[in-house]
């Protein structure tokens, strides 16, 4: 029951922010970094060939924490809202995170980027692998394009465990390709 009141609540979070997108779109001529994007991520787990993430992503720049690094090069922040499910061949959980990720690009087309995001669970054993709680934390670190045109791809990183919150304690390190698209 409380896994599907976190699961509804965080449904919502995102509409909210997908529904607020027009007022806060940026110029596209001056960057082509958009203030905000739409994004579907899949990727597998590095060590378990049956686990494979799904995942819609909501980002949105945080304008008060942006800094120049240099004449042309900058440390961006955006907030990250997502959707997912975790997929194993014996149990599947579905799950939402939302946390800041930093970008550094220069020029801004290509960039870098790095964070750590608050995880939620509906399900806290997935096939095989008990998570010890519902509560996670999902840190990663990626590289990605953005186009003039607003389309974006990236590979990242993730590791996702519960920081020893609960035991056990078991880990999940996804490699993800995204696309997806700004405004």
């Amino acid at each position: 029951m409380g896994s599907w009141i976190v699961g509804r609540w965080l449904a919502f979070i995102c509409l909210l922010a997908v529904s607020a997108a027009p007022a806060f779109a940026q110029n596209p001529e001056t960057s082509p970094a958009r203030a905000q994007s739409v994004l579907f991520a899949a990727g597998g787990d590095l060590h378990d060939d049956d686990l494979d993430l799904y995942e819609f992503l909501y980002t949105r720049n945080i304008d008060s924490w942006d800094w120049g690094i240099g004449e042309r090069t900058r440390l961006s922040t955006r907030l990250w809202l997502s959707l997912g499910v975790v997929d194993q061949a014996t149990g599947d959980a579905a799950y939402g995170t939302v946390g800041p990720i930093f970008y550094i690009h220069r020029n801004g087309h290509a960039y870098f980027n790095f964070g750590i995001r608050l995880t939620v669970l509906s399900d806290d054993i997935i096939g095989s692998l008990d998570f010890g709680g519902p509560v996670q934390f999902t840190s990663l670190i990626g590289a990605g394009y953005w186009f003039d045109n607003g389309w974006e791809i990236g590979l990242r990183m993730q590791h996702t465990s519960n920081a020893r919150l609960y035991e056990p304690n078991p880990d999940i390190n996804f490699f993800t390709l995204q696309a997806g698209y700004g405004f």
